[in-house]
């Protein structure tokens, strides 16, 4: 998973055509999507993005428990 991060402020990008810095922002779940928002719209987005950073997030897989159904429903 991939986020933009603003060095200078800490704040994401929330993605789009005409993306803007939040607390959140988007997370591209592949890298060539990522790549696709880079370069619609690049001369916008070049200077939008001058003082960021790729923030690659990885994500380990388990073995996944269960619960009962009514467990759930009963806390």
């Amino acid at each position: 998973m991939f986020k933009i991060r603003n060095k200078n402020t800490g704040q994401f990008s929330s993605g789009g055509a005409y993306p803007r810095w939040t607390k959140r922002g988007k997370i591209w779940y592949a890298l060539h999507h990522l790549r696709a928002h880079m370069k619609s719209n690049a001369a916008y987005k070049r200077e939008f993005y001058k003082d960021a950073e790729i923030v690659v997030y990885e994500i380990e897989i388990s073995t996944p428990s269960t619960r009962p159904i009514d467990d759930v429903m009963e806390a």
